[in-house]
């Protein structure tokens, strides 16, 4: 039986695996450890893999990696499994929000304080409309 989990990503439910390709999360795992200055042999450790499943995983796109190992690796490295599949993070934001911390971060000083002053007014009057409406 497969289960799809992603675009282009399936796993097998009779043995666990994952079926994508493996290099790339080969290489989301490496920059994570880069990101730590951690080696290798604390996720083989850590999860309880062969010290040669890397290499194997970057040598040849059609190993399938155990869905187990790579669970256990996205938890000590502290990022989503979903990350390591598919680069991606899910931040829970809309496309607009995005655009609109986009735009916020492209403002200089004044723009931000302009942003910020007239952002910080609208909210305070909806807070108050909340209160009168429950004094109601």
């Amino acid at each position: 039986m497969r289960l799809f989990l992603y675009d282009n990503v399936t796993m097998d439910k009779s043995e666990d695996y994952i079926d994508i390709k493996t290099t790339e999360i080969v290489e989301r795992i490496d920059n994570e450890l880069q990101k730590k200055n951690w080696k290798r042999q604390v996720l083989y450790d850590y999860a309880g893999i062969a010290p040669n499943s890397f290499p194997n995983w970057c040598r040849n796109n059609d190993v399938k990696i155990p869905v187990q190992a790579l669970s256990k690796i996205a938890h000590k490295l502290e990022v989503p499994i979903d990350y390591l599949i598919t680069g991606k993070i899910d931040s829970g934001l809309s496309n607009t929000d995005v655009e609109l911390l986009r735009k916020y971060h492209a403002l200089d000083d004044s723009g931000k304080y302009a942003v910020d002053s007239i952002l910080n007014a609208m909210y305070e009057k909806c807070e108050y409309s909340k209160k009168l409406n429950l004094q109601n």
